[in-house]
């Protein structure tokens, strides 16, 4: 579990006046690739695939947001993945 709340995204909404330095989705999703983790990009602000054929596109390959893509991100689940999603 340590590994997986290290991975989580930080929201600070004060970061521009702290200096305080947020974490990009580059870097999610390599820490997500980092994980063993096959991700794949979701529409902007979605939870909807990008492309068809998201399941055969899902990799562990962060380099779809290395280009600062807004590119949500999905992971691949199943294989004794267990997801709870819950929103707030």
């Amino acid at each position: 579990m340590a590994k997986i709340a290290s991975a989580k995204r930080k929201y600070n909404s004060s970061a521009s006046q702290t200096g305080a330095k947020l974490i990009s989705k580059y870097q999610n999703a390599k820490a997500l690739v980092e994980l063993g983790l096959k991700i794949f990009p979701l529409k902007a602000n979605s939870k909807l695939p990008l492309n068809k054929g998201w399941q055969d596109e899902a990799a562990p390959d962060a380099s779809p947001w290395a280009n600062g893509e807004n590119h949500n991100i999905g992971v691949l689940c199943g294989g004794g993945l267990l997801v709870i999603d819950i929103d707030m």
